[in-house]
C-alpha cells in the first residue's frame, strides 16, 4: 500500500487550481504570530551524504557535533532529495514544490521566472513564509544557491531570492550575508567582488590572504588544499562567524519578535580547503575506499554522469574505460576521500560554534532545528565521484529534526521521506497552519513515534540530461528509475514513448554498508519482469 506516491498526483491536481488562482493565496501575520513564538534554526549543508557518525553508523567521520544534534530530535535514516544538484535540489526545498512545478532542473534559471510572472511571484518560500508570519528572517551562507538560479544580478552572485539586490518583498528581513568561496581559494561574496549597493557577506582578510598563499591554497583549481589558516579564513568559519553573532545581538535584543534563522555550510563541496588540522585528524593508508568501483552490472549508460564535476579540477586526471566511463584512478580514491572526509570534520566544528552559542541563549529551549544536506554524494561507489545521478547514494541526504517539546530525543525513523517534507514540518512545529499549496507532508506525527512509519513509504527524484529525464521512486523494497524523453515546457515525462529502466533491490539493506547499494540492475533479468512491470505502472499512475 503506497499510498505516498499518490502525493504526485494530488499536487499535480493542485498545481490546476494553484496556477489559476494562485494569486488568491495570502497569509495572514496577525492570525498566526499569536501562536508562532517558536524560533527556527535552519542549517543547510552543500555535498554531504549521510556517511556519518551517530545514527548513520560510520565511526570513521568524525562528527561529534552531528551526533550531538542527532541526540536531541529524530534523525531521519531514509531522507531524500528531489534532484541531486544544488540549485533545484534548494528550490524545492525553500519553495515546497517538486521541480516538475517550478521547472527548475538545472543550475541558472530562477523559479519566480520560469514558472511564469504570475504564479513564480506568488510563490512563498520558507523564510517568506515566516517573514509574513511576523518573523524576524536573516542568515547566513549557502541556502538559496546564489547567483541567476535565486535572483541574482549575475551567474554567481547575490540572490537568495531577495537577499541582493535587497528586496523588502522578498524572503529576508534585511539583506542577506552571502559566503561562498571560488575554486582558488578565496571566498565568494558580493561585497568581496565589490558589488554596488545594500551588498553584504564574507571578506577574507590580509592575514588570510597571506596565509593561504604562503601553503598554495590561492590560485588554480585544485581538488583539495590544507594549510595552517584560521577557520575564519574559508566560509563555514565566517559564517559561523556572522550566526553566533547574530544569535549573541538576538539574545541581547528586549524585543519579543521571533526569528527564522538560516545557516549555509559550503564543505563539504569541491575544492575540499580546511585549516591543516583536520586533514590531521585522517591518515590516507587507513582511509578505506569503495569495493564497488565499477558501474552497475546492466546499468543503461545515461545514467552514469561521467564525474565531470571531480575530473575537470586541475590536479585531476580521469580515464575513460573500456566501455566509455570516465573514471579517476584506484590509487587516487583514498586520498580523496580523506580529503572530503576532513573538510566534513572542519564543517562539523563550526556547527559545533553555532550549537554552542544557542545553547548560551535564553531561547536555546524554544528553538526548532532543522539540519539538511542538500542532496547525497557519492566517493568512488559505482566509479562515480560527486552527485547528478538517480543512484541512492546521490539522491539520499542527512536530515535531523528537534523540536523543543520532544519527547522522542535521539530517536532513528526508518521512514522514507523527501525534501518537500522540510517545509511543512517547521511550519507545522512552529504552530502555523501549513499552506494547502505545498507538496510534502508535515513529519511532526514522527517525532511522537518515529517507528509508525505509516504511509510514509516511497520518496521521488530526478535529473535531467540533456532532453531526456531520468525520473526515480524509491519504496520501501525497490528503486525505479525510467530514463526517457520529457517535456519541459509543461514538465511532464512522456509515458508514451520508448524509455531504459533501472531496477534496483532495498530490502536487506543496511545503513551502514555504503557499497552494498544498487550494484546490478534488476531490469534487464527476466527473474523481476512481473516486479518490473507492476513499479513500471506505479510510477506512470502516480507521477502524473
Amino acid at each position: 500500500n503506497i499510498d505516498r506516491l499518490a502525493a504526485p498526483k494530488w499536487f499535480k491536481m493542485e498545481l490546476l487550481l494553484l496556477l489559476s488562482s494562485l494569486v488568491l493565496i495570502t497569509f495572514n501575520p496577525a492570525q498566526v504570530q499569536a501562536k508562532a513564538q517558536r524560533n527556527v534554526l535552519l542549517i543547510g549543508v552543500d555535498d554531504l551524504r549521510p556517511d556519518i557518525s551517530g545514527p548513520y553508523g560510520q565511526e570513521y567521520v568524525k562528527t561529534p557535533n552531528i551526533d550531538r544534534l542527532a541526540a536531541k530530535g529524530t534523525t531521519f535514516l531514509n531522507a531524500y532529495c528531489q534532484v541531486a544538484l544544488c540549485s533545484p535540489s534548494r528550490t524545492s526545498l525553500l519553495t515546497g514544490l517538486r521541480p516538475d512545478t517550478t521547472k527548475i532542473w538545472t543550475i541558472g534559471p530562477y523559479f519566480r521566472t520560469t514558472m511564469g510572472a504570475e504564479a513564480g511571484n506568488a510563490v512563498v518560500t520558507l523564510p517568506q513564509f515566516f517573514k509574513n508570519a511576523g518573523y524576524f528572517t536573516t542568515g547566513a551562507g549557502k541556502i538559496f544557491h546564489a547567483g541567476t538560479s535565486s535572483g541574482g544580478p549575475s551567474r554567481d552572485e547575490g540572490g537568495g531570492d531577495g537577499g541582493y539586490p535587497f528586496r523588502k518583498n522578498g524572503s529576508w528581513s534585511e539583506p542577506y550575508f552571502f559566503c561562498d568561496q571560488f575554486y582558488n581559494g578565496t571566498l565568494q561574496s558580493p561585497v568581496a567582488q565589490a558589488w554596488p549597493g545594500d551588498a553584504a557577506g564574507c571578506i577574507q582578510s590580509d592575514e588570510c590572504l597571506q596565509c593561504m598563499q604562503a601553503h598554495d591554497s590561492l590560485g588554480g583549481k585544485h581538488a583539495w588544499r590544507a594549510a595552517p589558516c584560521n577557520a575564519s579564513c574559508y566560509p563555514d568559519g565566517a559564517v559561523a562567524d556572522k550566526i553566533v553573532s547574530v544569535l549573541q545581538e538576538l539574545d541581547k535584543t528586549p524585543s519579543k519578535q521571533p526569528f527564522f534563522l538560516a545557516a549555509g555550510f559550503k564543505r563539504p563541496h569541491l575544492g575540499w580547503m580546511a585549516p591543516s588540522q583536520y586533514f590531521d585528524m585522517y591518515n590516507v593508508s587507513d582511509v578505506a575506499i569503495a569495493t564497488n568501483r565499477v558501474p552497475p552490472a546492466g546499468m543503461p549508460p545515461i545514467a552514469f554522469s561521467q564525474n565531470g564535476e571531480l575530473c575537470g579540477m586541475d590536479d585531476v586526471t580521469c580515464k575513460k574505460n573500456k566501455d566509455g566511463y570516465m573514471l579517476l584512478p584506484d590509487d587516487r580514491h583514498a586520498e580523496m576521500r580523506r580529503a572530503y572526509y576532513s573538510v566534513v570534520s572542519f564543517m562539523d566544528s563550526q556547527l559545533g560554534r553555532v550549537l554552542d552559542a544557542l545553547e548560551a541563549t535564553s531561547f536555546s529551549d524554544n528553538t526548532i532545528m532543522v539540519f539538511w544536506g542538500d542532496h547525497g554524494y557519492q566517493l568512488g561507489e559505482h566509479g562515480q565521484w560527486c552527485k547528478i545521478t538517480n543512484f541512492e547514494l546521490a539522491t539520499r541526504v542527512p536530515l535531523i529534526v528537534v523540536s523543543p517539546d520532544q519527547t522522542t530525543r535521539g530517536s532513528v525513523s526508518t521512514a522514507l521521506v523527501e525534501h518537500l517534507d522540510i517545509y511543512p514540518t517547521i511550519v507545522d512545529l512552529a504552530g502555523m497552519q501549513v499552506p494547502s499549496t505545498l507538496m510534502g507532508r508535515s513529519l511532526a506525527p514522527l517525532l511522537k513515534d518515529p517507528s509508525d512509519i505509516g504511509n510514509y513509504n516511497v520518496s521521488f527524484s530526478q535529473i535531467t540530461r540533456d532532453r531526456s529525464m531520468g525520473i526515480s521512486m524509491r519504496t520501501m523494497d525497490y528503486r525505479i528509475t525510467r530514463w526517457g524523453s520529457f517535456d519541459h515546457v509543461v514538465g511532464k515525462p512522456l509515458f508514451n514513448e520508448s524509455a531504459q529502466w533501472e531496477l534496483y533491490y532495498h530490502k536487506n539493506d543496511t545503513e551502514m554498508n555504503f557499497d552494498e547499494f544498487e550494484n546490478e540492475n534488476l531490469a534487464v533479468n527476466p527473474d523481476y519482469k512481473q516486479t518490473l512491470q507492476e513499479l513500471q505502472a506505479l510510477l506512470e499512475k502516480l507521477w502524473i
